[in-house]
């Protein structure tokens, strides 16, 4: 988007002034209008004459409404092109790649998750490798960022990844492809379901759809459902994971001010809920993840268990938001005093191009209240029992899943088994470097005293009978590092 002249710098102005008339906390009069527009003007104008370098009008008005936006409330905010992109991706739930998620460690970048199913699963990416070269790019002393961009890419496209494992330099070509988010962790704990939501994506509730199949599949009725560091995302995703849980009636009300937005009611058919449930809060379970907490204990669904949610009950849209070039445009050609796209006639709003868009906004635009009509916002839900967390950050303990008793692996064995099994030593208070998928001669040296210690034969090897105690470990550790956890398996039971 370029500034030139005076009247170009008339049209900014107008589409500023748009902007401030839409979101102004008090009615405006005529004359009111016409002396802010007027005051603004002169503004730029006074910079313009005055300020010792040429003013790039481009940056200001991206920094003006930004400003603008930021000062509504914390929650509201001005995205640019980039920002918005990466913002839709997490809200999304899917992403465009080969599904790695990277560790930047000693100024070296490391694979620290692989997505289940993504094309680096299939290609046999582990959890720990090293990356060293992209397309032939040295990436030693790239930062993560950059790392990241150059292995991102469209799906069919075509990337070559070269890795360190160990002493073993491993070359990959990988099609990228989409990359489905799941944010839905779980596992059968003796008698207990466990499961963890991490946010609310547009997967959340077909990946919770399909854990609670298998859980009725074993005939499980008893679970935890941990919302801890949960910080929200999409209201319709939590309203559809609260309609498994809570019973006939309402969910949520959404309260909008605008007078062209009617109110939303939420409601779940359920004839009753079919569990025993005991919800995970923190104060970092927040937004939509409220509205099922809050729906649960309104209800007499389940009881919460843990500390003071956040206490943000704010209900937020992402808006697209027109350049002043394109905003000046269709003003005179439609009379639409507006920075909304939508408002254009027809779906003329389709043909925009990203030049024609200054940015997005996820703004502020209504509140929920609980079944009972509670607003949280600012004062979080009290749990039904109140528990202090840990000092080991309970989620991700729990998180660590339990060794599967496939396979053996021995001294330089590489998998991802490996990583489990060092994580559970680490927390139990033996000697490791930090988990990864080789089974290197520390971890050798630390599961032979893993094996004396319980009676087993020591000679490092990850076999059965030691995964099975390692198994048993993680369940201690479970309950004797987590308070919170702990405290919903005695309710359980």
């Amino acid at each position: 988007m370029k500034m030139g002249d005076g009247s170009v710098k008339g049209r900014l102005i107008a589409g500023l002034m748009v902007i401030f008339l839409l979101f102004s906390s008090t009615p405006l009069s005529a004359g009111q209008v016409t002396d802010d527009k007027e005051y603004l003007k002169a503004i730029l104008q006074f910079i313009d004459d005055n300020y010792y370098q040429k003013v790039d009008f481009d940056n200001l008005n991206t920094e003006t409404v930004q400003t603008i936006f930021s000062s509504l409330d914390p929650y509201t905010r001005f995205f640019t092109h980039e920002e918005a992109a990466e913002f839709l991706d997490y809200v999304s739930g899917d992403y465009q790649g080969i599904g790695v998620v990277l560790l930047e460690r000693d100024n070296k970048i490391f694979i620290k998750q692989v997505m289940e199913e993504s094309p680096a699963a299939r290609c046999g990416i582990l959890t720990g490798d090293r990356i060293i070269k992209v397309d032939n790019v040295d990436v030693a002393q790239a930062t993560i960022e950059e790392v990241a961009e150059l292995v991102r890419g469209e799906t069919g496209s075509e990337v070559t990844v070269e890795l360190l494992r160990g002493d073993q330099r491993l070359t990959y070509k990988i099609v990228r492809g989409e990359i489905i988010m799941n944010p839905v962790y779980s596992d059968m704990r003796e008698g207990i379901a466990y499961i963890y939501i991490e946010s609310f994506n547009a997967n959340t509730q077909a990946f919770l759809d399909k854990t609670l199949h298998q859980v009725a599949e074993k005939k499980v009725t008893h679970i935890i459902l941990d919302l801890r560091d949960n910080s929200g995302g999409s209201v319709q995703q939590a309203v559809e994971a609260a309609r498994y849980f809570v019973p006939r009636g309402l969910i949520t009300r959404l309260d909008f001010r605008a007078e062209d937005i009617q109110d939303i009611y939420y409601a779940s058919s359920l004839d009753a809920s079919p569990y025993k449930l005991a919800v995970l809060v923190n104060e970092g379970t927040a937004s939509a993840a409220e509205i099922l907490a809050g729906a649960v204990q309104d209800s007499g669904a389940g009881v919460l268990i843990g500390n003071k949610t956040f206490g943000k009950a704010r209900v937020q849209d992402f808006k697209a938001m027109l350049s002043p070039q394109a905003y000046s445009r269709y003003r005179e050609r439609y009379e639409i005093n507006s920075v909304d796209p939508y408002k254009l006639p027809g779906y003329e709003w389709e043909a925009l191009s990203d030049e024609d868009m200054l940015g997005w906004v996820k703004m502020t635009t209504g509140i929920y209240y609980t079944p009972k009509g509670r607003n949280i916002d600012g004062q979080g839900l009290k749990p039904d029992t109140e528990v202090l967390s840990s000092e080991i950050p309970g989620v991700w303990l729990q998180r660590i899943p339990p060794l599967a008793q496939i396979d053996k692996p021995a001294l330089n064995s590489i998998s991802n088994e490996i990583e489990t099994a060092e994580n559970i030593l680490l927390l139990a208070g033996y000697e490791l470097d930090e988990p990864d998928t080789l089974l290197d001669k520390r971890t050798f040296e630390a599961i032979k005293k893993f094996q004396a210690d319980k009676g087993l034969y020591p000679y490092g090897v990850l076999d059965f009978s030691t995964q099975k105690e390692l198994n048993r470990t993680l369940d201690s550790l479970r309950v004797e590092h987590d308070p919170v956890y702990a405290w919903a398996v005695e309710w359980l039971q």
